[in-house]
């Protein structure tokens, strides 16, 4: 299972070129929604003199293998590829409150996004450093004003 217990993911798959695929993934208010709805839980822990949760989120696009895996006693889907295992990796680097994405996603979606300064890490599996860069911002839809969906960091 290319996904551990640990980590959550949620896949979006788009036709190839779709405008609406790339914009999509960064302006879900899922995943600031996240954040937020994080940030409430910890609130309440607080007052209940529970730890801190924290959270980090990443993004990534490439090709996947998806549809149902298993036997006939279980069976679930599910994807699987080298995208996958990247996303993986680069969500283990995101800390709490950050959204990290991948460089092939900020080069897809640059003029929609703000970002912080790339970094350049090293992960298991590929052989050569990833770049990832912070999510600051999502643009408006069209290349609107500066009103965007800011990460909570």
């Amino acid at each position: 299972d290319a996904l551990s217990d640990d980590h959550d993911a949620q896949l979006g798959a788009y036709r190839e070129g779709s405008d609406y695929m790339h914009y999509s993934a960064l302006t879900d208010a899922d995943k600031t929604e996240m954040q937020t709805t994080l940030a409430e839980m910890n609130e309440e822990g607080r007052r209940r003199g529970l730890p801190e949760l924290h959270m980090g989120i990443a993004l990534h696009i490439g090709p996947v293998v998806a549809g149902n895996i298993g036997s006939h006693d279980h069976v679930k889907y599910g994807v699987v590829g080298p995208a996958v295992n990247l996303l993986s990796r680069i969500q283990g680097l995101a800390s709490g409150g950050e959204i990290l994405l991948s460089d092939a996603l900020v080069k897809r979606v640059e003029t929609m996004i703000d970002v912080g300064a790339a970094r350049i890490e090293t992960v298991k599996g590929p052989s050569d450093p990833v770049t990832v860069s912070a999510l600051l911002a999502a643009r408006e839809a069209g290349g609107g004003s500066a009103e965007a969906t800011t990460a909570r960091t």
